[in-house]
């Protein structure tokens, strides 16, 4: 599925605000006004990913593939969970301390921002 505009121009203009890659999975050829420091991609060896140094936050649906994958590798976790299991496994990502949930319909180019940069 692929996201309303509203929010993925919202998750643009707060990676463009940031001075670090972003490297992100979804299947839009291309975004309008897509800055430098994001590189659109259709697949990732999510773990490999995941797991290289320079990841230093991992922005997920939360699921619980993901879960590992994130605890495995020791990456901070944003999540925007669309399930019941997404949203559980968030909270116990709050609860950890290890994360934060973003709901879809709070997210803006602030909530994404500052999201981010708290967990």
């Amino acid at each position: 599925h692929i996201m309303p505009s509203k929010y993925i121009q919202a998750f643009v203009t707060a990676f463009k605000k940031m001075p670090f890659m972003v490297l992100w999975k979804t299947q839009l050829e291309s975004i309008p006004g897509l800055p430098k420091n994001i590189m659109l991609t259709k697949w990732v060896p999510q773990p490999t990913v995941i797991g290289h140094p320079n990841c230093v936050l991992f922005l997920t649906h939360g699921g619980l593939f993901s879960q590992h994958e994130a605890f495995y590798a020791g990456v901070p976790v944003v999540g925007i969970p669309f399930t019941g299991e997404q949203r559980y496994n968030m909270r116990f990502y709050e609860h950890l301390g290890v994360g934060l949930k973003l709901e879809l319909d709070e997210v803006t180019e602030e909530t994404v921002y500052e999201k981010i940069y708290t967990v």
